[in-house]
């Protein structure tokens, strides 16, 4: 029996880690059967190997990651699939990125995103404080920029997501310029809200006030975006832990 959905050959890796720099790298097969190399990110290019009729080598090209966040893509050999993982140049700082506070009182958190290109080109800024990673049932706090693809104002804007984790707290997103007053779902009330840029970062300051009904630890994430490409996903920068009052 032919099983064309089985690997035919043993790849030297099944993931890459690379730094932000615009880079080559390689791949070494092992096997028996021919295999064509394909890549299915637009930032990872086949330089070479991409027809290999047994062993060979896969040589790839990387742009330069300027985006705020981490990013994967995957190049297709051998009947299956290695994943490209490469770094931002400077990955986003959660401050504080542990410790504890009590339900009811005030609590201060900053997100500084960094993009080579400016602090200008990150569209998208968002912090997620949740129990196991789910943005429903959460504290979901998102600023989208002037620049946003979103968002053809010229003004910023924040949003506190609802319980279901889909539909903004009063029906719509808050101009910046009018800071939310104490919006809040059955997690969290924001308070305030604010966003500085300075060279090629950009820092949002958020004040958070959990509810009773959010004690006990919770795990925290962000994410920002440059516009390009699809929405990234949350990555989990740290834990904090809410104490009953």
């Amino acid at each position: 029996t032919v099983r064309y959905d089985t690997p035919c050959a043993s790849t030297s890796t099944s993931n890459l880690s690379l730094s932000s720099d615009a880079q080559m790298g390689s791949i070494s097969i092992t096997g028996n059967c021919a295999s064509v190399a394909e890549s299915a990110a637009s930032w990872i290019t086949i330089t070479a190997g991409a027809a290999v009729s047994a062993s060979g080598t896969v040589t790839f090209s990387v742009t330069a990651n300027t985006s705020p966040m981490p990013r994967s893509g995957l190049i297709y050999v051998a009947r299956q699939a290695v994943a490209i993982t490469q770094a931002p140049a400077t990955p986003p700082v959660l401050n504080p990125a542990s410790g504890a506070s009590v339900a009811g009182q005030f609590q201060q958190f900053q997100l500084t995103l960094a993009d080579a290109l400016g602090a200008s080109a990150i569209t998208q800024a968002d912090l997620l404080f949740s129990r196991d990673g789910s943005q429903a049932s959460a504290c979901w706090i998102s600023y989208i920029s002037p620049g946003n693809p979103g968002n053809s104002g010229n003004v910023g804007f924040v949003t506190l997501y609802a319980d279901n984790g889909a539909t903004e707290v009063g029906g719509s997103a808050l101009p910046l310029s009018n800071a939310p007053s104490w919006a809040h779902n059955s997690q969290c009330a924001l308070v305030a809200f604010s966003v500085q840029t300075s060279g090629n970062k950009l820092v949002v300051t958020a004040s958070v006030v959990f509810s009773s009904a959010f004690v006990g630890p919770l795990n925290m994430y962000a994410r920002g975006w440059d516009g390009v490409g699809s929405l990234p996903s949350f990555l989990s920068l740290g834990s904090w832990n809410v104490n009953s009052a």
